[in-house]
């Protein structure tokens, strides 16, 4: 209940207009359906004063003039749901620390909220890209609303793909030569350099101008190279494409374009597939799969469905033997994955970023 309370507190805009993040509104649904279906949490949730839950919603930020019909109705039902469960509210004014008037509004306006108290019906929290090293596979096919043995449904596709996107990698930035060696010669310690390198031979010293060029241009020419190569290694990270995925939908497994691959999609892997896309495996047989694009170890490393329990949610990606990563390849064995991850959120994604800001001073 902390952690929903903190991410309350979140706003945007100026002092005298305070608007909830996206954040603070999920936060605030959240707080009311756990309130209406959780008795533990409604359990807890009357443990805390007026005075504190007071100070902890804000809720009038959601009554406001910029607030919409549903931040509205979402607030109404939480002010119900709290004067019916908790004890020491008796009414919905002691919720409220300021901007009664708009509240009162609001409260009118949803009336019926306080007759049945209730939260509004919302869609499905899709659930937000990450690796799930630490869920079990059946509890995470639950989570994207698929299953592992019939997939996903189709119907469904359309509308997770307008929430997370193709799955494809952006196309590779074009840096020109010249662009890069501008970019080397500009900088500050190569300006600095040539500056010195005058000076020197406005004072006549013409060894120590010879010696300051000389480590200019070396410095020049180290710094362009390392770019150049820098950029080659992203382009052609970048450029790491796997065609055809191997899925199920609808109890049927078909061959699909890679790129219509959403979060949720049960893949199927066989010996020399490449993986299309960031899985969490689910069934494995012998499944070895070389990583050697994301760790440069080219032995086949053993995967298995084990769920792995930290207090982090990162790890070293040798020690995630539960997922399977885009762009490397099946050496042994089969298997199935659940999507997790896919484009832009990848973790060669996240390679071809780390390569691009990778860059050596002079």
């Amino acid at each position: 209940m902390s952690g929903l309370l903190q991410n309350l507190s979140h706003s945007t805009g100026n002092l005298l207009s305070r608007r909830p993040t996206e954040d603070a509104v999920l936060a605030l649904l959240l707080f009311g359906q756990f309130l209406e279906e959780v008795t533990e949490f409604r359990a807890a949730v009357c443990t805390r004063s007026a005075s504190d839950l007071r100070h902890s919603l804000y809720i009038h930020r959601y009554c406001t003039g910029g607030a919409g019909p549903e931040e509205r109705e979402t607030a109404a039902g939480v002010l119900a749901l709290i004067v019916r469960w908790v004890p020491q509210v008796e009414d919905w004014r002691d919720l409220v620390a300021e901007e009664h008037d708009k509240v009162e509004k609001v409260v009118s306006e949803f009336s019926s909220k306080f007759e049945q108290p209730g939260m509004p019906l919302v869609k499905d929290l899709l659930p937000p890209p990450a690796l799930y090293f630490d869920k079990n596979p059946e509890r995470l096919a639950e989570m994207f609303s698929t299953s592992i043995t019939s997939g996903l449904a189709s119907s469904r596709v359309a509308d997770l793909t307008d929430h997370y996107g193709l799955n494809a990698l952006p196309e590779p930035p074009k840096s020109s030569s010249l662009h890069m060696l501008f970019t080397q010669v500009t900088d500050f310690m190569i300006l600095i350099l040539i500056a010195a390198a005058i000076a020197e031979g406005a004072a006549g010293d013409i060894k120590s101008t010879i010696v300051l060029l000389a480590v200019v241009v070396l410095n020049v020419v180290i710094g362009f190279t390392q770019e150049y190569k820098a950029n080659k290694a992203l382009e052609a990270l970048l450029s790491l494409s796997v065609p055809q995925a191997t899925v199920i939908r609808d109890g049927k497994q078909e061959s699909i374009s890679s790129v219509l691959l959403v979060p949720g999609d049960i893949v199927v892997l066989e010996e020399g597939d490449l993986i299309p896309a960031d899985l969490r495996l689910c069934e494995v047989a012998q499944l070895e799969i070389v990583e050697v694009i994301l760790t440069g170890e080219a032995v086949g490393v053993a995967k298995s469905v084990r769920t792995i329990r930290k207090r982090t949610r990162r790890l070293p990606l040798g020690d995630c033997k539960g997922n399977a990563f885009m762009a490397t390849v099946v050496a042994r064995g089969r298997g199935k994955g659940i999507v997790v991850r896919t484009g832009s959120n990848t973790e060669v994604r996240k390679c071809a970023l780390t390569q691009k800001r990778k860059r050596i001073p002079p």
